[in-house]
């Protein structure tokens, strides 16, 4: 490797090629990248980790009888007893959830009903959009229940998936429940009954 000229150097190991060099040093802690045309600069590398994990929780109790349901209203970020969450995340509005930045999610979501009959088919779902308009189910689970107990049933569900987040403005997901028979599907400003989960695994 030779000096050609302040901030140029020549490598000649494997074949010529000469390499532009910053004309100033980097921060402390960052490398040097080529734009594959030879020329350097400097970068910081990304952090390692998730930089969003966060959690929402309905508050209160949305019923279903034959038919779906979204969540529209009485979410908020879990802050219970040692819980908490990081990096940026607005609050639904009408039950949509918009991403901070683009990325790979994690995005799982439970939910439990009560009703004092019984209900067979129960579902939850994760939905998704990619225009901010039309949405499709892309997780779900059935259960249900059975028995006409003398006090409630209880049936819960739990889905999950990876949305690929391109773009914040058209990527949105909701969370929708569906019940054969008239359930009331669960919340509380305490615990995690109803509750969805975001955790940002890396750069799409």
């Amino acid at each position: 490797m030779s000096k050609l000229q302040t901030n140029t150097i020549q490598h000649t190991a494997n074949g010529s090629a000469v390499y532009t060099l910053p004309q100033t040093d980097g921060s402390a802690g960052q490398v040097l990248q080529t734009n594959g045309s030879g020329v350097l600069s400097w970068v910081t590398l990304p952090s390692g980790g998730l930089s969003v994990a966060q959690q929402f929780r309905q508050t209160g109790t949305t019923a279903t009888n034959g038919g779906s349901n979204y969540f529209t209203s009485g979410w908020e970020k879990a802050d219970g007893t040692a819980q908490n969450g990081f990096g940026s995340f607005a609050d639904p509005s009408s039950g949509i959830f918009t991403f901070p930045t683009p990325g790979f999610y994690l995005v799982t979501f439970q939910s439990y009903f009560e009703d004092a009959g019984y209900s067979t088919n129960c579902q939850v779902k994760i939905q998704a959009t990619t225009d901010n308009s039309s949405y499709s189910t892309i997780s779900t689970t059935n259960f249900g229940t059975t028995n006409d107990n003398s006090g409630y049933n209880y049936g819960t569900g739990f889905v999950t998936s990876i949305v690929d987040v391109t773009d914040v403005t058209q990527v949105k997901v909701r969370f929708a429940v569906y019940s054969d028979n008239s359930v009331s599907w669960d919340g509380s400003d305490s615990q995690n009954r109803t509750a969805a989960t975001f955790l940002r695994l890396g750069d799409t």
